[in-house]
């Protein structure tokens, strides 16, 4: 090898080396990033089965939530480079970079499905923030965490529910947990007071659209009627709720009600007329809960129940 070819050769060797050696440098500053966002595991260079990159990506995200400049202005969509642990099948760990969306973009997407789950379901916009994670039952009376279980139990299990009590026991809260949770699943969940529901169907029977409200009821794959008994008694009401009722207790479908009656008894006399017929129904199709317990008020705003008064 001539001189000129050596010169050349060792030119490109110490290039490479020097390669290797910022390559190596930039490892060591992913290996210390990572060990930085779990400084309790001891992360090890063979846990790291992403590429050096996108470490380095992750380090230069880390803390642009803080930062966030706000949806319009964001440079990236939203999306950000994270580091999460992932446990092997059989014992180990890994430590994967990749995109995910940031804390502000996964709240409107939240925000979003519910807006659209209220949509969906009919529930009013107020009432969108009714969820079983926002309703807590401590240092309230046993029925009221009996009551939250049977509630989730319809959403896991299905069947039907009758949640009775006094006003204030955070009844409709749960009907519409149960209808956004359901809705959230796939399902064609309706919620609707009963009085509303009423109006609803006397102002397409005068348009002559009666069938339209009917059917869009009484063929949800769930119905929570919320305040049944409320509602101002005669012939018409009672044909209408038993047409309701009889249709869905022979269809089998879930039926949940909530209502100011503390037992099916005093439920059969609130609805009046065919009362009889249609707690009967109910009786067969859904679980009853009543909550026999003071007047305790769900606020909405801190996730808690309280006593009134």
């Amino acid at each position: 090898m001539n001189r000129v070819g050596e010169s050349e050769y060792l030119g490109r060797i110490i290039a490479r080396a020097g390669e290797c050696a910022g390559r190596a440098a930039i490892g060591v500053r992913a290996l210390r990033f990572v060990r930085s966002l779990f400084p309790d595991d001891d992360v090890q260079p063979g846990e790291l089965r992403s590429s050096v990159s996108q470490y380095l990506f992750a380090e230069e995200d880390a803390g642009c939530e803080d930062r966030c400049v706000g949806r319009e202005a964001c440079r990236k969509s939203g999306l950000l480079y994270v580091v999460e642990r992932q446990e092997g099948f059989r014992g180990g760990r890994a430590y994967v970079a990749g995109v995910a969306q940031c804390r502000h973009a996964r709240l409107r997407r939240k925000q979003g499905v519910l807006e659209r789950v209220a949509a969906a379901s009919r529930i009013p916009a107020g009432m969108a923030t009714c969820t079983f994670e926002n309703f807590t039952t401590e240092n309230c009376p046993p029925i009221i965490g009996q009551a939250k279980a049977a509630a989730l139990d319809c959403v896991g299990k299905g069947g039907g529910l009758v949640l009775g009590g006094s006003a204030g026991t955070g009844k409709t809260h749960l009907a519409v947990a149960i209808t956004q949770a359901l809705v959230a699943g796939g399902k064609h969940a309706v919620f609707i007071p009963v009085v509303e529901l009423l109006d609803e169907m006397r102002k397409a029977t005068a348009a002559g659209r009666a069938d339209e409200i009917m059917d869009a009821v009484r063929n949800a794959e769930c119905l929570a009627l919320d305040d049944l008994g409320a509602e101002r008694t005669n012939d018409w009401v009672g044909e209408r709720l038993f047409a309701l009722v009889d249709h869905r207790y022979r269809h089998k479908e879930q039926t949940i009600v909530t209502t100011n009656a503390m037992n099916m008894a005093e439920l059969e006399r609130m609805i009046g007329d065919r009362g009889t017929r249609i707690v009967s129904r109910l009786a067969q199709m859904a679980f009853p809960v009543f909550i026999k317990a003071r007047d305790y008020r769900f606020n909405r705003d801190q996730g808690t129940l309280f006593k009134a008064g």
